[in-house]
């Protein structure tokens, strides 16, 4: 099992539109690659992060889903509006394997 994590720094005061945007762009996320897509805040540490998390059966699956991530329009669309919501270089991505 692969699982993507990723993590982005949030504005100072941009919290609450940054977890509707989070949710949002999970949802839309979801209904385009059919994966679930999970949300978290955490509840120690640097507060003003918001992290999504996927599951995927192998990196090829993972590759196939960023690929139609990265080719439609209207997800672009959304990331772009909630750039604003983040800090500039606070997104960090990680892939787990599960052993």
């Amino acid at each position: 099992m692969i699982h993507f994590v990723r993590t982005v720094s949030i504005a100072p005061g941009r919290m609450a539109e940054a977890m509707a945007f989070a949710k949002e762009i999970a949802a839309y996320s979801e209904r385009l690659t059919g994966f679930k897509v999970e949300v978290s805040v955490p509840i120690a540490g640097n507060p003003s992060r918001i992290a999504w998390h996927l599951q995927y059966r192998d990196l090829a699956e993972l590759e196939g889903a960023v690929s139609k991530i990265n080719a439609d329009a209207k997800f672009a669309e959304l990331a772009r509006a909630g750039s604003a919501l983040m800090v500039p270089g606070g997104t960090n991505d990680t892939i787990w394997r599960t052993i």
